[in-house]
């Protein structure tokens, strides 16, 4: 997803990933599974939700991307 280390947007969606690990640090039920797959996973779906509100509302800056 993040593509080329040169493409625009690649910085806000390590941005965006980080993010998205950090508040889901404190989220993380053993139980449920384990630590880095979680994280894995709500890194992926931030950085999903960034390219999708870029790409429907067209703008370049919208929350986050």
């Amino acid at each position: 997803m993040l593509g080329s280390p040169a493409h625009p947007d690649h910085d806000d969606l390590v941005q965006e990933a980080r993010i998205a690990i950090w508040i889901s640090l404190t989220k993380h039920d053993p139980a449920k599974g384990a630590l880095p797959s979680f994280l894995t996973r709500a890194a992926k779906w931030s950085m999903a939700d960034a390219v999708e509100r870029k790409k429907w509302t067209g703008q370049e800056t919208t929350r986050g991307v």
